[in-house]
């Protein structure tokens, strides 16, 4: 697949239509950790642009906690390169444990593909902000869905897994699980500076 920006269009279209074949064409390019990560590092900087536009013609933009975080492109850039690697760190360590197949630079490489699909997506919700507020919400609610949805279907490809309610099911388990050692975490280092974690 060559990497202008017409082919990469034709292929994200693609993938949105068949997400398993659009992965597999991915894969089969044979791309190493160096470059899935150069990748990844250009969405997350795509993403941060295109965010930081969206928040500044969003309802939003009045929040004072908002704006601490996409007011500031350099600390969104950091948190959404944070992100992304430690989505790929985790599709590789969480499907190898269920005996997946496949390798850390496939897990990189996928997930900047679907950050990629996304930043798309990004585009049109620029566009919509301009257009009835309904369709900005509707392309919300389809942007989490198609998340969800090519997430699913990249690491059923990447690992060799059939089933997609099992990996929806490791999808969940795994998101509950960082979210509670982030939490506690927390509340360890809260607790060390002397603050209240009751009020956490």
């Amino acid at each position: 697949m060559s990497m202008t920006p017409k082919t990469l269009l034709h292929a994200a279209l693609f993938t949105v239509k068949d997400p398993r074949a659009g992965a597999r064409a991915v894969l089969e390019m044979g791309l190493s950790l160096q470059t899935g990560l150069t990748a990844l590092l250009l969405m997350a900087v795509c993403s941060t642009m295109l965010s930081s536009v969206i928040f500044l013609y969003s309802p939003m933009r009045d929040d004072p906690e908002l704006a601490k975080v996409f007011g500031n492109p350099v600390l969104l850039a950091a948190v959404q390169v944070a992100v992304l690697a430690l989505m790929a760190l985790v599709i590789h360590v969480v499907g190898r444990r269920f005996d997946g197949k496949g390798d850390l630079a496939g897990a990189v490489v996928l997930t900047a593909w679907l950050e990629f699909v996304l930043v798309l997506l990004q585009v049109m919700q620029l566009v919509s902000l301009f257009l009835p507020p309904v369709i900005a919400e509707a392309l919300g609610l389809l942007g989490f869905v198609l998340f969800i949805w090519l997430l699913v279907e990249f690491i059923k490809e990447l690992h060799g897994f059939a089933s997609a309610i099992k990996v929806l099911f490791m999808i969940l388990a795994t998101f509950l699980a960082t979210l509670f050692a982030i939490s506690l975490l927390f509340a360890v280092v809260l607790m060390a500076l002397g603050g209240d974690v009751t009020n956490v």
